[in-house]
């Protein structure tokens, strides 16, 4: 189960690699989170990932909606935490193809937040654009949530629309059979040759620019990196622990700040 401090709550679920979550200048997608919560009270908020900074970048959340925004770790019971929440929130700017799949077929809503020029479920979904979850506007996608928070029935009429959306197993063996053998399948493929990867490219840039990838291998590869590049560990090392020193300190000032205001 979930948490005893939400049990009673509405829960909407969403996790996975950090990256995905940050890059976008906006913070669009913290901004859905914060939205929700605040409009609806009932609702709590899981995210889960095994990135164990994770807190760090919901803090905000956390402290603003104590007990109804959790950080969670990665569970093997994915399939029944989706069961028992009522949405799944996908990740943006870059989003999740399988948690999508995993949330319709656990039949719950994947809504979705693409970026300009694409549809992110596109082949992920069948039929995905009559699901009506993806979304071009964020502030779309926010009403659209609020709705199917509110209004049970309306919820399961639109979760109803998920029933088809995963290919079985066995018309994947079909299919599959079809193809090998015939050269055909009941499923048109459909392939956009004007998708616009620059801001796929710029997400990533972000996320995992020369500071940050050094970060992670002094965090990971520690003895390996300083025995054969003795001068990227250093150098590594003392970003890592200026940007430590700046986030204590930070935190120290803001939690100075609250004691001066109280």
């Amino acid at each position: 189960g979930f948490p005893s401090e939400i049990s009673n709550k509405q829960v909407i679920f969403s996790g996975g690699a950090l990256y995905k979550i940050l890059g976008d200048e906006e913070q669009l997608y913290f901004k859905i989170v914060e939205s929700l919560l605040s409009n609806n009270p009932n609702v709590a908020f899981v995210y889960a990932t095994n990135d164990k900074s994770a807190t760090s970048y919901f803090k905000h959340l956390i402290d603003k909606f104590p007990n109804r925004c959790v950080v969670i770790r990665e569970r093997n019971d994915l399939f029944q935490v989706l069961k028992h929440s009522v949405l799944y929130l996908n990740t943006y700017p870059i989003s999740g193809g399988l948690m999508a799949q995993y949330a319709a077929i656990a039949g719950r809503l994947p809504l979705t937040l693409n970026q300009k020029n694409s549809e992110s479920l596109d082949g992920i979904l069948i039929d995905n654009e009559s699901l009506g979850v993806e979304f071009l506007d964020y502030l779309q996608l926010i009403e659209e949530a609020n709705k199917l928070l509110k209004n049970e029935g309306y919820r399961l009429q639109r979760e109803a629309l998920l029933n088809n959306a995963v290919i079985s197993e066995e018309k994947f063996r079909h299919s599959l059979l079809s193809i090998l053998e015939n050269n055909n399948s009941e499923y048109t493929i459909n392939v956009n040759s004007e998708v616009l990867l620059e801001d796929f490219r710029r997400n990533y840039i972000r996320n995992f620019s020369i500071n940050r990838i050094k970060h992670s291998q002094v965090l990971k590869n520690w003895k390996c990196l300083s025995m054969y590049f003795p001068l990227s560990f250093i150098g590594a090392s003392f970003n890592f622990l200026f940007n430590l020193f700046k986030k204590i300190t930070s935190d120290a000032l803001t939690d100075a700040s609250a004691v001066v205001n109280n």
